[in-house]
């Protein structure tokens, strides 16, 4: 971070994760596909980071047809996109986009076709993460409506989609994903179910960069007491919600009971021997939480509503509740910015719409490092996506076509020395 900050980095250089390497690595995979289709695309780095910027574009401006933008209608004209990039070249571009090797495909991962450049993402995100004490680990949805064998229903929003598997810092920074396969083709490690094995294997991300005193907060899907244990013995600090079928038939209160008592009201137990806390709390809604971490002191008071409209009322809260709620959310607080201006545009491939997401993702962990390094000078979300799609639109335009009008470039491409 101070490396980042002494830099002074403008939002393009921030969004450093599709660096050079893997725009060529793209540029190369895209036009040996299109040789192997027996059509010479010629595709240059220029065009795709045109592509990228349109793509970056549709977040927050939407059509109904994306031919939309190139029309010489009034109404629809967008003469950013239509100066920097033909129609007809988009379309072929987008057509023929691809990212691995067709002699090369892995047949046992559903996710080869964008394999290479997942592996070169989670290396740039873990590369540039900020460290932190605190994570959040729960399962995220990249929406896709086509036909896949990797598409099913979102436990939380019901939508169609492909579920990643997501570690991020408590403010949202994306630090490790993975596409959930299921079990067909994710082995689990032995004895252990395949969220336990997903969580473990985040956490060895986590100690890569060093042995710390990490904390995460685990979703309900994925805590028990079998993996609270064992992120202990690893030195890994943990807090989660659980269900009451994973908490190895701990002798707490009935559920039915404790809704009867008043709201504060709690049971909890503790395993001497694995260290690890089970607590029943009674909020608006009973809840179970499972720790290797906190326990239940400090109480402190806290504002809750109470029955009547606007009414609230003290409750006491325990110290691994507090703990949770204040910390937890890192992965929800990233699927709220992602969703806000998500890639709007669509291919025919199935793969298009993940690809779509991983650039999300990209932004929004370029942005969460602006937030940190610029201090003062920080723009929001939608400020920052705006920059970098005219930046990329403007610098990488096409100057060969006629025709095209002058006008004045109101961004830093204004000093690239192309095309003026």
């Amino acid at each position: 971070m101070e490396h980042l900050r002494s830099q002074e980095l403008s939002p393009v250089g921030l969004f450093e994760f599709f660096d050079e390497g893997t725009i060529n690595f793209i540029v190369n995979e895209t036009n040996r596909y299109a040789w192997q289709k027996n059509v010479h695309l010629g595709l240059t780095a220029q065009e795709l980071k045109c592509v990228l910027g349109i793509l970056i574009l549709s977040g927050y401006i939407s059509y109904p047809r994306r031919r939309m933008f190139w029309e010489t209608s009034p109404d629809s004209h967008h003469h950013l996109v239509a100066d920097a990039i033909r129609r007809d070249r988009f379309e072929l571009i987008f057509s023929y986009l691809h990212f691995v090797d067709n002699s090369e495909l892995d047949h046992s991962d559903r996710f080869t076709k964008v394999r290479p450049p997942l592996v070169r993402m989670n290396h740039s995100f873990q590369q540039h993460a900020p460290l932190d004490e605190f994570y959040s680990f729960g399962e995220s949805s990249c929406e896709y409506f086509g036909q896949s064998r990797s598409r099913r229903p979102s436990g939380r929003s019901g939508q169609l989609g492909c579920q990643v598997w997501c570690g991020t810092t408590s403010s949202g920074y994306l630090v490790w994903f993975e596409p959930s396969q299921g079990t067909l083709f994710t082995r689990p490690d032995g004895g252990l179910d395949l969220g336990t094995s997903m969580v473990l294997r985040f956490t060895d991300v986590l100690q890569e960069r060093g042995r710390l005193p990490y904390h995460i907060f685990i979703d309900e899907v994925f805590t028990s007491v079998q993996l609270m244990s064992i992120l202990r013995r690893r030195g890994v600090k943990a807090t989660g919600t659980v269900r009451d079928c994973r908490t190895e038939r701990c002798p707490l209160k009935d559920p039915k009971e404790l809704k009867k008592m008043r709201r504060g009201s709690f049971d909890y137990k503790v395993d001497e021997c694995e260290e690890v806390i089970v607590c029943r709390w009674r909020d608006s809604n009973v809840v179970t939480i499972c720790s290797n971490a906190a326990g239940i002191e400090p109480v402190r008071l806290s504002s809750r509503p109470a029955g009547a409209a606007g009414a609230r009322g003290q409750v006491r809260l325990r110290c691994l509740l507090q703990l949770y709620q204040e910390k937890a959310g890192g992965v929800g607080r990233m699927d709220q910015n992602m969703a806000r201006y998500r890639v709007r545009v669509r291919g025919t491939k199935w793969y298009s719409s993940f690809m779509g997401y991983v650039l999300d993702a990209a932004l929004n962990n370029a942005w969460q490092l602006h937030r940190i390094c610029c201090g003062n000078a920080q723009v929001d979300l939608l400020a920052f996506r705006r920059y970098v799609a005219c930046v990329y639109l403007e610098s990488n335009a096409d100057t060969s076509s006629q025709g095209r009008r002058g006008r004045r470039l109101e961004t830093e491409s204004r000093f690239d020395m192309i095309g003026h």
